[in-house]
């Protein structure tokens, strides 16, 4: 379980979320095992109790967009030692961590087989940007759905990948 606190886009009142993280995914990927090096690293390396996990040396919030250029050297690289881990079609410089993460992990979920509503709830703070603009609100499902109840559903999103 990963706690943050803090708002997300298009989100009011909500300060603190509980998000079920599967240790280990399907893929191999350890997740434990990185975010705890992450952690580490930022409380005992770092010395950084608060503010942004991935910021500036001032303190300010690091833009996706910084870890792009990382992203697209992978990529290419990637691809250059195995050319049947992406379609030739692709263009590697339309990846982007802003976007591509979110849309490659839910199209995973989904093949997959995870249901919909397990999506929808671990993508709720895009519920915003859905309504254009205007206080959508959340379906009462997902107002009023405990984190705790719903470890074991919600453990499937992250697992699948």
């Amino acid at each position: 379980m990963v706690t943050l606190h803090g708002r997300f886009k298009g989100e009011t009142g909500l300060r603190w979320h509980c998000l079920p993280l599967a240790a280990d995914t399907s893929s191999g990927l350890p997740n434990k095992l990185w975010l705890g090096r992450l952690l580490r690293r930022r409380h005992v390396i770092e010395g950084r109790r608060s503010g942004w996990l991935f910021s500036k040396q001032d303190g300010t919030r690091k833009p996706f967009s910084d870890f792009d250029p990382t992203l697209l050297d992978y990529l290419t690289r990637a691809r250059t030692e195995d050319d049947t881990i992406m379609s030739k079609l692709a263009d590697v410089n339309d990846f982007s961590f802003r976007r591509s993460l979110r849309s490659g992990a839910t199209t995973e979920a989904t093949n997959k087989g995870v249901p919909g509503p397990v999506i929808e709830l671990i993508g709720r703070w895009r519920k915003k940007e859905a309504a254009r603009g205007s206080e959508p609100g959340l379906p009462m499902r997902q107002v009023y759905t405990r984190i705790r109840d719903s470890v074991e559903g919600l453990l499937k999103f992250s697992s699948a990948l």
